[in-house]
């Protein structure tokens, strides 16, 4: 990307990896790569940790939106017994 950041590129590659490991499982020269740019720097092992918390916010909305559509289509809860 030629006008990228060094940060906006490093942001790009942390989204990489991200993607990458919910792929599917990681061979181990994946893992050591990924070992490798995460110690390249301290912005590296930021970035990585920012995509990883984005990546579960967005899990977690779509898991709220399917629940709550879920629940929507749901018929509604039977009267709940009283007893006296």
């Amino acid at each position: 990307m030629a006008d990228e950041t060094p940060e906006e590129a490093i942001e790009r590659e942390s989204l990489a990896w991200v993607n990458r490991i919910l792929a599917g499982p990681l061979t181990l020269a994946d893992a050591e790569a990924l070992t490798a740019w995460r110690a390249r720097s301290p912005v590296h092992q930021q970035m990585f940790a920012d995509a990883v918390r984005f990546q579960r916010k967005v899990r977690r909305a779509i898991e709220l939106e399917r629940g709550g559509a879920a629940q929507a289509d749901a018929p509604p809860p039977a009267p709940a017994d009283r007893k006296a």
